[in-house]
């Protein structure tokens, strides 16, 4: 268990998970047979029927507009190489002409090749609480080993109510 994530299960049978995550701050969750608290927002187990995780995968719009313009401009140097290349060779000469072209291509290359290394997807867990009123999702984060333990901690709390 890392410095950053401590369990302690009380006398009362309450278990208390604390979370230092990087860019989320710090988490707290509360787990009892009778509520669970996440972040100060409290739920009744009473109601719940059932806890499950859901997987989503979202999109960074600012990493996909960058990997838009970086295979938009990769075109361009392409086409630019080919057609600067080809005016070259026939106006001026043959090794400014096969020179532009081939620094043209290279870089347009050169752009796609970074434009395919970023990836602008990211996974985030859903915890779903099931309740006759329908599901909430008091956590979402991106870390699913830690919403894995916050599901299994549930799980126990409903077993144990019964």
């Amino acid at each position: 268990m890392s410095m950053s994530e401590q369990m302690l299960l009380s006398q009362s049978g309450t278990m208390v998970i604390n979370r230092l995550t990087g860019d989320y701050g710090e988490r707290s969750i509360t787990v009892s047979t009778a509520r669970l608290v996440v972040d100060g927002d409290t739920y009744s187990l009473a109601n719940v029927a059932s806890c499950r995780i859901r997987k989503t995968n979202e999109l960074d719009d600012g990493k996909l507009a960058s990997k838009q313009l970086l295979k938009s401009l990769g075109w361009i140097a392409v086409a630019a190489g080919i057609l600067g290349g080809a005016i070259l060779y026939f106006v001026s000469s043959e090794v400014m002409g096969y020179l532009v072209g081939i620094l043209g291509i290279g870089g347009g290359i050169g752009l796609w090749t970074m434009s395919a290394r970023i990836d602008p997807a990211f996974t985030l867990y859903h915890l779903l609480i099931g309740a006759s009123t329908g599901e909430q999702d008091p956590l979402i984060t991106p870390d699913e080993q830690f919403i894995r333990q916050v599901d299994r901690a549930i799980n126990d709390a409903l077993v144990q109510r019964g």
